[in-house]
């Protein structure tokens, strides 16, 4: 009978495993390393080029919606929250409930030098072409 450990087999297994595990950890090192150098950023003035690109950017994520950003979009703060449309009832009033949809949230990143636009729901991470400052709260 061959004991646990002195099998040729089980040594390769275990050597696959670590291996596997050894390859986890880096993959979780380097995603630990983008997302600590994210920092929350700011648009001081969005010029009309740049409101052009996040526009674009946000159609991506909603293509069926018309979404046009206002002149102040991430000036205050790196967070954008996008309204739904409420439901109404047959008789046009505000229907009353909760809300299936789920929320449309962005953040608006400093990472590295560039400016990175981030939907909240889904992960997407929309590099930009133009600088934004590091916002401090």
């Amino acid at each position: 009978m061959i004991k646990p450990g002195r099998c040729p087999a089980h040594r390769i297994l275990l050597l696959i495993g670590f291996c596997l595990l050894a390859s986890c950890q880096s993959d979780l090192a380097n995603e630990r390393t983008t997302v600590q150098e994210d920092q929350p950023a700011r648009i001081a003035e969005l010029t009309a080029a740049q409101r052009t690109e996040l526009n674009a950017a946000i159609q991506e994520i909603y293509p069926q919606s018309k979404i046009q950003l206002g002149n102040n979009a991430f000036s205050s703060s790196h967070i954008l929250v996008l309204a739904s449309k409420q439901a109404k009832t047959p008789l046009g009033t505000l229907a009353t409930g909760r809300q299936a949809r789920p929320t449309n949230i962005f953040h608006l990143v400093h990472n590295s030098g560039s400016c990175v636009l981030i939907h909240i729901a889904s992960g997407r991470r929309f590099p930009l072409s133009f600088t934004c400052q590091p916002h401090f709260d």
